[in-house]
């Protein structure tokens, strides 16, 4: 069998991504250095972390939040008296493993 033939059936099992990065590396020819088991858990693992990412992304869609937003958008003006380190130590989500709660106090009308 081919890498043609091999790339078009990846992709008609819905394993898109594994098929994209298996291209890649025939064009490149990048697969001589890596042992079969290496490059199998290689493509595997690009295949789980597109699902993923996919996933995130569509629960993030169906969520319908009226505003997109991230720590990296958060604006620690002065003003706000927001502390960027305690942000930092809450978006590690350390507190959800300790089973800890948080309580997000502001000003009311804030969110």
């Amino acid at each position: 069998m081919n890498n043609e033939q091999t790339i078009e059936k990846l992709k008609q099992m819905r394993l898109t991504a594994m098929a994209q990065l298996h291209l890649q590396h025939v064009r490149d020819n990048g697969v001589a250095d890596i042992t079969a088991d290496e490059y199998l858990a290689l493509l595997t693992d690009h295949q789980w972390e597109d699902r993923q990412n996919r996933k995130i992304q569509r629960l993030l869609k169906q969520a319908g939040f009226a505003q997109s937003a991230n720590l990296a958008e958060v604006n620690y003006a002065q003003q706000r008296n927001l502390d960027r380190n305690m942000f930092a130590r809450l978006g590690t989500l350390d507190f959800m493993a300790r089973k800890e709660n948080i309580i997000l106090t502001g000003a009311s009308g804030t969110g």
